[in-house]
C-alpha cells in the first residue's frame, strides 16, 4: 500500500524523472525477485533512493504528504504519540522486528508527547544502498498518524547501529522534514 500510494503521489505531482526511475526499478526487480513480500521491500528501497536522487526535501515532503493522504485511514484514531504509533505499525507489518524509544527530551506537542524522538529499531527490513537507508515507510506512517499531518524527518545517529546490518538508532522529528536531505532516506553515519 505504501509503495502504491507513493507511486500515485509521484504521478499526480508531475515528478516524471522520479516516477520513471521507480518504474524502471520495478521492471528490473520484477524480473529478478519472485517473492511478493521481498519485491515490495526492494521497491520501497528503490522508491526511497529515487525520491532522494530526483527530488529536493520540499518536494519529497509534498510526495509523502500526498501519499499519506492516499493510504486508508489507520484503524486507530489519530495518535497522541504518532512516532510510537508509526513504529507499532511498522512492527506489525514486519518492517521492523522491534523498537524502543529512548528518553525523549524537548518541547511537547499539543497532545503532550514530545515532538521528536530517539528510537532504537532492531531488525529493519530495508538495507542500506549507496550510503543511505530508506526511511520512507516511517515518514509515511508518522505523517498518517500525526493529527497535524506533519512530515517527519529522520536521521540515523552516529556511532549507533551497524552500517551493514539492520539495527539502528534513529532520530525522528515531525517538525523537520528536511532533516538529512528529506524524509525518504537517511545517511548511514560514517564509522571511525
Amino acid at each position: 500500500a505504501a509503495a502504491a500510494a507513493t507511486f500515485e503521489a509521484l504521478s499526480a505531482g508531475g515528478h516524471e524523472r522520479a516516477e520513471s526511475a521507480v518504474m524502471n526499478a520495478y521492471f528490473s526487480l520484477a524480473d529478478r525477485v519472485s517473492d511478493p513480500d521481498e519485491l515490495c521491500l526492494c521497491l520501497l528501497e528503490a522508491m526511497g533512493a529515487a525520491l532522494n536522487r530526483h527530488l529536493g526535501p520540499t518536494a519529497q515532503a509534498a510526495v509523502v504528504a500526498d501519499a499519506a493522504e492516499r493510504l486508508p485511514d489507520p484503524p486507530e484514531p489519530s495518535a497522541a504519540d504518532p512516532v510510537s504509533a508509526a513504529f507499532d505499525r511498522l512492527a506489525a507489518v514486519g518492517l521492523v522486528e522491534g523498537y524502543e524509544r529512548a528518553g525523549d527530551a524537548g518541547p511537547a506537542s499539543e497532545a503532550g508527547a514530545p515532538d521528536h524522538a530517539t528510537v532504537r529499531i532492531s531488525g529493519y527490513a530495508l538495507s542500506p544502498t549507496d550510503g543511505r537507508v530508506a526511511t520512507l515507510p516511517a515518514a509515511l506512517e508518522v505523517c498518517r498518524r500525526d493529527p497535524r499531518g506533519r512530515i517527519a524527518g529522520t536521521a540515523l545517529l552516529a556511532a549507533a547501529g551497524d552500517p551493514t546490518g539492520s539495527d539502528w538508532w534513529v532520530r525522528v522529528d515531525p517538525q523537520a522534514p528536511s532533516l538529512d536531505g528529506g524524509p525518504s532516506t537517511a545517511s548511514v553515519p560514517g564509522r571511525n
